[in-house]
């Protein structure tokens, strides 16, 4: 299927119901990611189970290194969380840098669904997304000042510290947005997403 058919195709709103065999992450995001060269989005939590709908789209995401983007509360489960842990060295990172797990991956991936995905492919999928840097997750912490009519300064000083340390953590970041971009022959087409859905298979 073309991209300028997927795009066409897309309806205005969608509803995960079994009745209606309508699923976000199987009819709206898999088809999005497949053609799309950048996914940006926002969300409250962020888990390890999202593969479960990027593997429908997963020989586009490693062979056209499709960019993925995701702004989130640090509200993320253990699995994810290891594996963000680990790459953080470079020992580690440089061990999934490369195309040589893109075979692998997509000869495993082949029949896969949420039944069978086992938990040593979905560490390793992560980690060279990570370590590829298709895959970026970010981590957004809503704050109020305490000191009402004072904010430190993003980069501070000695003096500031006192009322940066006395920051507090108000609500969870929970915007619930995001945008695919398709390029069209040096064009980006947009399309944008507004909902009530998380970055979770639960959700999608």
């Amino acid at each position: 299927m073309s991209r300028a058919k997927v795009i066409n195709d897309l309806k205005r709103t969608y509803k995960n119901s079994k009745e209606k065999d309508e699923f976000l992450g199987r009819d709206f995001i898999a088809p999005c990611l497949k053609h799309c060269v950048r996914y940006r989005r926002g969300t409250g939590t962020v888990s390890s189970s999202m593969l479960y709908t990027y593997v429908l789209s997963l020989h586009e995401i490693l062979t056209s290194k499709i960019k993925i983007e995701i702004l989130a509360s640090p509200k993320i489960d253990n699995l994810l969380f290891e594996q963000l842990q680990k790459m953080t060295d470079d020992i580690e990172k440089n061990k999934f840098i490369g195309d040589e797990f893109v075979t692998k991956f997509l000869t495993e991936a082949t029949g896969i669904n949420k039944k069978n995905m086992g938990r040593s492919f979905k560490e390793e999928l992560l980690c060279y997304l990570i370590a590829n840097n298709i895959l970026e997750i970010r981590f957004a912490l809503p704050i109020r000042n305490i000191y009402k009519n004072k904010a430190p300064s993003m980069i501070f000083d000695d003096k500031d510290e006192e009322i940066y340390d006395n920051y507090e953590l108000r609500n969870m970041y929970h915007i619930k947005q995001g945008y695919f971009v398709f390029d069209n022959e040096g064009k980006d087409n947009i399309v944008a997403f507004d909902g009530s859905v998380n970055e979770t298979d639960t959700a999608l």
